[in-house]
């Protein structure tokens, strides 16, 4: 007699608005255990169950987006929503939610009104415990409030590095066996070496310079833009006039002296703001390097995306982008300005080592794939919740 397929709760609220990391990573998990017929029957979780996950070009994802938006525009409108949504949830919740047999919480914290037999919760870094200064004071409270205990009430714990499991360990004093790390994945169909045609149709747009430099992620403290602009300022003018910095990503927070430090460097430094995903691996393809200093990742997935792209990469020495590199990067302290400015002009000076890096990270990144990160997922799902 054949099992009944297990019924799996997935989080998707990552995927309303403007994609994320975290959303990008929900979304390839969801997909991938949605196309498990055989093993599982899936409900997303959107504010509400749904059978069907959320597509940017259906009115209510647009309609969720947008309310999304404003509400993390205004506190007063935010703290209206919060109190509605406690009272839609335990409303909800005398009128006994279904019990998933598993439920998969992609986004640190586990919610309350989704009940299950197994709760399997991923975490993707650990910096709002660590630097706390870096993130909305919000945030901080919403986590500092609710992450142990949802550390304590998961039974299972996916990490996405080995670094982040040495901290998970030494900091946290998370039991090891609660843990499993599975490295992120990377859609190849997407971040691959593009005609050249098509990636100048896709950048038509932007008006870019032939060679520049390469910034891709959230305006905010821990990607270290403040360093990377004050090491580039460093670079002689000839190298800054030959290799502009192009930055791209979403707005963020706490960064209004990055704002004025790229005025203050208008001459070379310009910033796209945030770039559909289309775009992004257009930009890749044509970059000559992809910078990425933060002081701080769990994994650092912007790197791995430039590499099989066929763009070579300068990255921060801290323990996660370490690993998630490789071997395959130029990398220098975050800390030290002059010495980014000196690993920075080394790359540009020198086009072999450009050349033989961005062959050696085309190899490198193809070792990652989300196919094998749902796999992972799935065995981790179906031993939990046979045990």
């Amino acid at each position: 007699m054949d099992q009944m397929p297990l019924t799996l709760l997935v989080n998707t609220l990552p995927l309303i608005g403007k994609e994320t990391g975290v959303g990008n990573y929900t979304r390839h998990i969801a997909q991938a255990v949605q196309a498990r017929r055989d093993l599982f029957h899936v409900t997303f979780y959107h504010g509400f169950f749904s059978q069907s996950l959320p597509h940017a070009t259906t009115l209510s994802q647009r309609l969720l987006a947008w309310i999304k938006e404003k509400l993390k525009a205004s506190p007063r409108l935010r703290s209206f929503g919060k109190k509605l949504l406690s009272l839609m949830r335990s409303t909800r919740n005398s009128f006994h939610p279904p019990l998933f047999d598993c439920y998969v919480e992609p986004n640190f914290i586990l919610l309350p009104q989704i009940k299950a037999r197994k709760r399997l919760l991923t975490v993707h870094d650990f910096s709002c415990f660590l630097y706390p200064q870096w993130h909305p004071s919000e945030r901080v409270r919403y986590l500092e409030a609710h992450f142990a205990q949802s550390l304590e009430r998961a039974d299972r714990i996916v990490l996405v590095s080995e670094a982040m499991r040495k901290e998970a360990i030494t900091l946290f004093a998370l039991n090891p066996e609660k843990i499993t790390v599975i490295a992120n994945g990377l859609d190849h169909s997407v971040f691959r070496p593009l005609p050249t045609p098509l990636t100048e149709r896709l950048l038509a747009p932007y008006k870019l310079p032939l060679h520049f430099l390469l910034f891709a992620g959230t305006f905010e403290p821990r990607k270290n833009l403040k360093h990377l602009l004050a090491a580039y300022a460093l670079l002689p003018t000839s190298l800054k006039e030959q290799f502009p910095l192009i930055l791209c990503g979403a707005e963020g927070w706490k960064n209004d002296d990055i704002f004025e430090m790229i005025r203050q460097q208008q001459r070379f430094v310009r910033s796209l703001g945030y770039v559909p995903l289309q775009v992004l691996p257009a930009l890749y393809n044509r970059a000559s390097l992809m910078c990425y200093p933060s002081w701080y990742e769990g994994f650092g997935l912007p790197v791995v995306e430039a590499m099989a792209c066929g763009c070579p990469v300068f990255a921060s020495n801290h323990a996660a982008l370490k690993e998630t590199c490789g071997g395959c990067a130029k990398l220098a302290d975050p800390g030290d300005i002059e010495a980014m400015a000196k690993a920075l002009r080394e790359v540009l000076e020198d086009e072999d080592w450009r050349t033989e890096h961005a062959r050696l990270g085309l190899a490198h990144a193809a070792t990652y794939s989300w196919e094998a990160s749902a796999k992972a997922h799935i065995s981790l799902i179906s031993q939990l919740c046979a045990g």
